[in-house]
C-alpha cells in the first residue's frame, strides 16, 4: 500500500471515529453462546471503567472479550475509541480495521 494510500485510510477511519457515539454498550442476541453472553458483560464493564477514565482496566476488559469472541464488533470499536482518545493513534487504527471482519460488516 502506497503511503498516500494508507494516510488517506487513516483519516478516512479517523473521520468515522470523530462522528460516531464514544462507547458501546451492548445486549447479548438470544441466538449468541454463553461465551458471547461473557464478551458482551465483560464490554460493559469496560464501558463503566472507560466513562471513569479508568482506561488501562477497560483495555483489559475489551481485550478478554475479544479473545473470547474475535467478531465482537462492538468490543474492537471500544478499544479503538479508548486508544484514540488516549492520543494512540495507530493502536486505534489497527482496531478500526479489525472492524472490517466483524458480524455487522459482513451481515447485509
Amino acid at each position: 500500500m502506497t503511503r498516500r494510500k494508507k494516510l488517506l485510510w487513516s483519516i478516512g477511519l479517523l473521520i468515522v471515529a470523530l462522528v460516531s457515539p464514544a462507547l458501546e454498550v451492548g445486549k447479548a442476541n438470544p441466538w449468541q453462546d454463553q461465551t458471547s453472553d461473557e464478551a458482551v458483560t465483560l464490554n460493559n464493564r469496560a464501558v463503566a471503567h472507560a466513562q471513569s477514565g479508568r482506561y488501562q482496566e477497560a483495555i483489559d476488559l475489551l481485550t478478554e472479550a475479544i479473545l473470547q469472541r474475535h467478531d465482537f464488533a462492538m468490543a474492537h470499536y471500544n478499544l479503538a475509541r479508548i486508544y484514540q482518545t488516549q492520543g494512540h493513534f495507530a493502536l486505534a487504527i489497527e482496531c478500526f480495521k479489525q472492524l472490517t471482519g466483524c458480524e455487522f460488516c459482513t451481515s447485509s
